[in-house]
């Protein structure tokens, strides 16, 4: 019995002065980060790794690689303070990830039913999170060594409970596009939303158009308002729905004394359009239709009006009634 108790005394000492020496010493975190890369058989790589798993600790030149993902991230670092577990919280004071690439290759033989579909998780935070600052910057996502989408700049402070994030800031900003939006999601089955924002977009050699956006309801079946302030005003109203996995959508647009050359300088003008839009997409199916109710005005200094309706099925683009008067 004696020798029982001090096994398992030696055993708990023991313990104690490894999760110790991994907690809070840089040796130790350096020693479990090689762990991992042992664990992982090779795919998780990580050339610089220094700081405390207790205060500020930094990866240089991270990647993971699976048979068709790998990512690689040139620098990351994370300040936080632990102790605020013990309290039912996760505060983040700073995180700083720079130079970020997601290359991803899609499978050719996927069947319709291993197609990925869309759907929102069922997520109960286990505490309140607080983050004072995220910075990620230059992201590159990349499908068969094509980029697909670029990201110069995120920016994010939020804080959250078990039912409710609320955004403060997200930022993000590319080569010619930026928006800011702040706003309220609710975490539950229907994730109610409320979501304001401002944008803005440069179209080479035209002005730049500036609006605003909102999206409340649902994010399930979110309302969608967009409206452009500048250099003209119009406006987009419409839904947008996650449905049996996939993305559905209508909308409607309405501009008044919109200027073509905004597009295309040598196009000049002055149009009323009146539009609505539908579609689909879940998988590799795509699918929308455009019916154009009316578009009047002048183009060249000429009266011109043209109604018609459009569409286009994933694999053809079917133009079924035009009508252009002048």
């Amino acid at each position: 019995m004696k020798k029982a108790v001090v096994s398992a005394i030696t055993v708990f000492v023991v313990v104690t002065l490894m999760l110790s020496f991994v907690i809070f010493t840089e040796k130790g975190l350096q020693l479990f980060v090689r762990s991992l890369e042992k664990i992982s058989m090779g795919n998780l790589q990580v050339e610089n790794v220094s700081g405390k798993l207790t205060e500020k600790l930094t990866f240089e030149k991270l990647s993971y690689g699976s048979s068709d993902t790998s990512l690689k991230v040139n620098y990351f670092q994370l300040h936080w303070n632990p102790a605020a577990l013990r309290h039912g919280n996760l505060h983040v004071y700073s995180c700083v990830i720079e130079d970020v690439e997601l290359s991803y290759t899609a499978e050719s033989n996927v069947g319709e039913k291993d197609q990925m579909e869309l759907s929102l998780p069922n997520l109960k935070l286990p505490f309140d999170i607080l983050l004072d600052d995220l910075r990620v910057r230059n992201i590159q996502v990349l499908s068969a060594e094509e980029t697909v989408a670029e990201i110069d700049q995120i920016d994010l402070q939020f804080s959250g409970e078990a039912t409710l994030l609320k955004v403060n800031t997200v930022y993000l900003q590319g080569d010619k596009y930026e928006i800011q939006l702040s706003g309220n999601i609710g975490i539950d089955d229907n994730w109610p939303v409320d979501i304001t924002g401002k944008w803005r977009y440069l179209i080479e050699g035209a002005p730049e158009l500036q609006g605003t956006i909102r999206v409340s309801d649902s994010l399930k079946d979110a309302d969608v308002h967009v409206e452009l302030q500048a250099p003209h005003t119009a406006q987009l109203d419409g839904r947008i729905q996650l449905q049996d996995g996939g993305l559905h959508w209508q909308a409607q647009l309405q501009a008044t004394g919109f200027d073509p050359a905004i597009i295309s300088n040598d196009v000049n003008g002055l149009l009323d359009i009146h539009a609505t839009t539908n579609g689909a997409w879940k998988g590799d199916a795509f699918s929308t239709a455009l019916a154009v109710e009316s578009i009047e005005g002048k183009l060249f200094e000429r009266p011109v009006k043209l109604n018609g309706l459009a569409k286009y099925d994933g694999e053809q683009f079917e133009i079924d009634t035009l009508v252009i008067e002048s």
